[in-house]
C-alpha cells in the first residue's frame, strides 16, 4: 500500500472516543490490506443499511471495504464491536464505524491509495 500523507482523522468527541489518539497506529494497521470492491448495483454490501447509508453521503464512491472488525474500549465496561466500512473516491478514502446497531461514525478521511 502507498504511503498515506495528510492523514486526517476525525476529531469530534464521538469518533475520539471509538479511536483514541494512543489507538490510532492500531486503527491504521487493521485497515492494511483491506479489500476493496467496486460499488454497483451488484454491490454485495449494498443491502446493508449503514453501507447504503454511507454510500449516500459520499459522492463518487467508486469501491467500498465492509471486511473489518474494531472494538471500542477492549476489556472495558461499554466494550463494544464496530464494523469498519470504507468508502473510497478518486481522491480520498473515508472510514465509519458501524456498531450495527443505532449508530455509525466517521472517524478518518485520507487520501487515496495508489496501489491495492
Amino acid at each position: 500500500m502507498a504511503e498515506h500523507k495528510l492523514t486526517s482523522w476525525i476529531e469530534v468527541e464521538a469518533a475520539t472516543a471509538l479511536v483514541p489518539g494512543n489507538r490510532r497506529a492500531e486503527f491504521l494497521g487493521a485497515l492494511d490490506g483491506a479489500v476493496w470492491v467496486p460499488v454497483q448495483g451488484t454491490h454485495p454490501f449494498s443491502q446493508g443499511y449503514a453501507v447504503r447509508t454511507a454510500l449516500s453521503r459520499v459522492p463518487g464512491a467508486i469501491e467500498a471495504t465492509y471486511s473489518h472488525t474494531w472494538t471500542a474500549r477492549p476489556g472495558h465496561e461499554g466494550e463494544r464491536h464496530h464494523t469498519v466500512i470504507g468508502l473510497r473516491t478518486p481522491r480520498q478514502e473515508i472510514f465509519f464505524l458501524d456498531d450495527g446497531d443505532m449508530a455509525m461514525q466517521g472517524v478518518l478521511i485520507r487520501p487515496a491509495s495508489t496501489t491495492s
